[in-house]
């Protein structure tokens, strides 16, 4: 592969990298009487404005278990429905007025359709807690400073040559001074 094209994959790559450790921590907040999103894990704080209860219809590939933080809530995912070509597992029923803090503690990427009456729906995503976003963010930064360092590297004669020209100019062609 010609260096340049080598270089430019290598940038996307470093993009991308980056791109997918901020997903895989941002919070993602959510809101309306109606909202349908997907959750890959962790927790979902869920406020409810209305004064009744909320419906909803969670799914997943596999069984799966949320449960509130003071555990008065428990939601088990285990009843088999077939969409199109796939079997998925089902919860439909109601959650309680007021404000909630879910945890997945079993199965991942569940998909929320949550219904309100009357009132505001707000929904925040919260993929990772603070304690399991650091080895991601820490692994994500090693990454792209490698793949800086490897670009540097590959690209060290252009640079090189680009610097070596600039100081070797004709006393006749004016060198614009640093702005230091």
């Amino acid at each position: 592969m010609n260096k340049p094209w080598r270089s430019l994959a290598l940038l996307v790559v470093i993009v991308l990298i980056g791109v997918a450790a901020y997903d895989a921590v941002a919070h993602k907040t959510f809101s309306g009487s109606k909202i349908m999103f997907t959750a890959p894990g962790g927790r979902v704080e869920l406020e409810n404005t209305g004064g009744e209860p909320v419906a909803a219809v969670m799914t997943a590939s596999a069984r799966f278990t949320i449960a509130s933080a003071d555990n008065a809530v428990e939601i088990v995912g285990d009843t088999r429905q077939r969409v199109g070509n796939r079997n998925v597992m089902k919860y439909e029923g109601e959650l309680p007025a007021g404000a909630l803090d879910l945890r997945i503690t079993r199965g991942s990427d569940v998909t929320f359709d949550l219904t309100a009456n009357n009132g505001e729906l707000r929904a925040t995503v919260i993929p990772r807690e603070s304690g399991d976003a650091l080895p991601v963010i820490l692994i994500a930064i090693g990454l792209i400073l490698g793949g800086l360092f490897l670009l540097y590297r590959w690209n060290q004669a252009l640079i090189t040559g680009i610097l070596k020209r600039r100081s070797t100019l004709p006393e006749s062609v004016p060198v614009l001074p640093d702005s230091r």
